[in-house]
């Protein structure tokens, strides 16, 4: 059947359809589909009809159970939710379905519901199950207990006024730790918890008490700015661009720069420069030279300060608009954007926060009356050797901020129950503490070959993306489904587009940049620019891009390509920098030119983050880890 789903109008005015909304509520960003939680979190019968109406179109009637299938790890997740909810035994396992004819390939989510289906209201005759026969009940199950012997045992109180940080050295479901301390806390207190980005938000808003509020920092600040400015303020994401470009107008840059791709580059660098001023709480004129040495800006001129200034300035007084890093820059700077204040905050890693972002925690801590007494309490959870964004302003000593923070008591959590005991084994080269589950596999790691090897599911990775471009197009040449993440990555390749029109015209601009760059370093004195972490960014980026346009007809074309290989789905083969990988994890990771880990860097700083990335690596492999030397560029 087809149904279609018409919109109309009455006396020339269209009506909102009703029905069509509810449906766009159950799309992600992610082109995942979800349940809305107001149905999860209904009426018994509403949910019973719920789950009647998703078995009715989408459910299998075997003998004693239903069966659904979908490709949608977000549904499946809520229709366990759901089942659950009405007292049905509900288990999900992952499957891979083929098709050999097409040679297709795909993950796909098995759900198994049991239990006493006589109120359940399906409408298809076919799928009405006849009363259940068998008296046990499918919400009890039996165990063993099996002796470990003796072993330290981690716990904490909340019983005093500390804080509390909980250092672990992988992912050891250090999350799951935290949403159950919250479970332990009296209702009547306000607890607020704190996700490091968007999606371990909404992963935690169905795990978390309704009594708890789940924000990210960005999402926490922008609501202190509506609430002070209600409808007066805007969010407008080109805020930086807008005012950059009416300041440069009075900047002289047309003779100051020979081409206006290098005005265009000077600007950007500019925004650059200021929204990490921001993001660092960096306002002041003798500090500015600092955050561009630090970051590879090239703007230290006595005039670049004076006008990263006037444009911070600009930013700051602008209270008509906010963008994305004003979400969290003005609440930290201006006292009377607040926060209601909370008795707990459970922050998680916070290895990863800037200076704006511990700010907001600071802010958001009851205190005193009157003084910066502290009386809430902060739970937090981090692991220095994940560290791996200090590139995007967070900053690297944020870890030991949290420890020294008055009256902290620092706990360990050092066993990964996440990778298996051979991939602890290649991890304890860098990080020796760290240790694997006894009852752990013994997985492997070795080396292979990751284009005639990896299969749906498994993960490739590598410090930086041009080797990953073109064994996706080996791939591709192959028939075998694979992305690139980071749909970011593809927006800043095309930011590298910018005015030019014309293929030729692009590669001879940039390849005379990076000639141009390296002679500006060389005169520095720097020996090698391959060692300069702002050459070798700017590198990869425009080798990879190169690469691209070997690839296309046009410029539009270019930029098509660009959008559909950078994405942030996660199917088929997974193609990632580490950066981008972080937080996930697979049965089998690969790792492609294993040389460029740890990439070679100047300064102190950059030289621990690059260790770091290397464990970060190491640790996405839950059973086996697979490097891949063979593979080059040149491949």
């Amino acid at each position: 059947y087809t149904v279609s789903l018409t919109t109309p109008n009455y006396n020339g005015r269209k009506v909102k359809n009703i029905l069509r909304n509810e449906f766009k509520k159950c799309l992600t960003i992610n082109n995942d589909i979800l349940i809305p939680k107001n149905y999860l979190i209904n009426s018994k019968e509403n949910r019973l009809k719920l789950l009647s109406g998703i078995i009715d179109s989408d459910g299998h009637k075997h003998n004693k159970y239903y069966e659904i299938i979908t490709k949608y790890k977000s549904f499946a997740d809520d229709i366990l939710f759901l089942s659950r909810s009405l007292g049905f035994g509900a288990y999900v396992t992952k499957k891979t379905g083929t098709i050999k004819r097409l040679k297709f390939v795909g993950g796909y989510y098995r759900i198994i519901i049991s239990g006493s289906f006589e109120n359940l209201c399906c409408l298809l005759e076919r799928k009405k199950c006849e009363p259940r026969k068998q008296i046990k009940s499918v919400l009890r199950t039996g165990f063993k207990t099996k002796s470990i012997g003796s072993g330290n045992y981690y716990g904490f109180t909340l019983d005093g006024n500390g804080r509390f940080l909980l250092g672990d050295f992988t992912i050891t479901h250090n999350t799951t730790t935290i949403v159950e301390a919250v479970k332990l806390l009296p209702t009547d207190k306000s607890i607020m918890f704190l996700a490091f980005n968007k999606h371990i938000k909404e992963e935690l808003a169905t795990k978390l008490p309704e009594h708890v509020r789940c924000y990210t920092t960005y999402g926490l600040g922008m609501g202190a700015i509506k609430r002070k400015y209600k409808d007066s303020i805007k969010f407008d994401e080109f805020k930086a661009d807008k005012i950059i470009q009416k300041k440069s107008k009075n900047w002289g840059l047309k003779d100051e720069l020979k081409t206006e791709e290098e005005v265009l580059i000077y600007l950007n660098n500019m925004k650059k420069l200021t929204n990490l001023c921001r993001l660092t709480l960096t306002t002041k004129p003798e500090y500015i030279p600092y955050i561009s040495e630090r970051y590879d800006i090239p703007l230290s001129k006595p005039k670049d300060i004076k006008r990263a200034l006037k444009v911070l300035d600009a930013m700051t007084t602008d209270r008509k608009t906010f963008d994305y890093t004003d979400m969290i820059f003005l609440p930290a700077i201006d006292n009377s954007i607040w926060f209601f204040p909370q008795d707990y905050v459970f922050v998680d890693e916070v290895q990863d926060l800037n200076r704006c972002q511990i700010r907001i925690i600071e802010k958001v801590l009851k205190k005193v009356k009157g003084t910066n007494k502290f009386t809430g309490r902060l739970i937090s959870v981090g692991d220095f050797f994940q560290g791996i964004y200090g590139f995007n302003a967070a900053d690297e000593k944020s870890f030991q901020w949290f420890e020294k923070f008055p009256n902290t008591k620092v706990l360990p959590l050092s066993v990964s129950f996440r990778c298996s005991q051979a991939v602890i084994r290649k991890a304890q080269e860098i990080v020796p503490d760290i240790k694997a589950l006894p009852s752990a596999p013994e997985g492997c790691v070795r080396e292979g070959n990751a284009l005639e090897e990896a299969k749906s599911g498994d993960f490739i990775l590598c410090r930086t993306t041009m080797p990953l471009v073109k064994l996706f197009f080996e791939f591709l040449t192959q028939r075998k489904k694979a992305i690139i993440k980071g749909s970011d990555i593809g927006v800043h390749l095309i930011e590298l587009i910018g005015n030019i029109n014309n293929i030729e015209s692009l590669k001879s601009f940039w390849e005379n940049e990076l000639k141009s760059f390296r002679k500006d370093l060389k005169k520095e004195g720097v020996l090698n620019p391959n060692e300069h972490s702002g050459y070798s960014a700017l590198e990869d980026k425009v080798m990879t891009l190169l690469f691209l346009t070997r690839l296309a007809d046009s410029i539009l074309d270019l930029k098509y390509k660009i959008k559909s290989i950078f994405t942030d789905e996660i199917q088929g083969i997974v193609l990632s920098t580490v950066h981008k990988i972080k937080g996930l994890e697979s049965d089998r990771v690969f790792i492609i030119r294993p040389d460029l880990l740890p990439m070679q860097t100047a300064k102190p700083w950059q030289h621990i983050q690059e260790k770091n990335l290397q464990y970060v690596a190491y640790t996405r492999a839950r059973l086996d880890l697979i490097f891949d030397k063979e593979w080059t560029d040149e491949s």
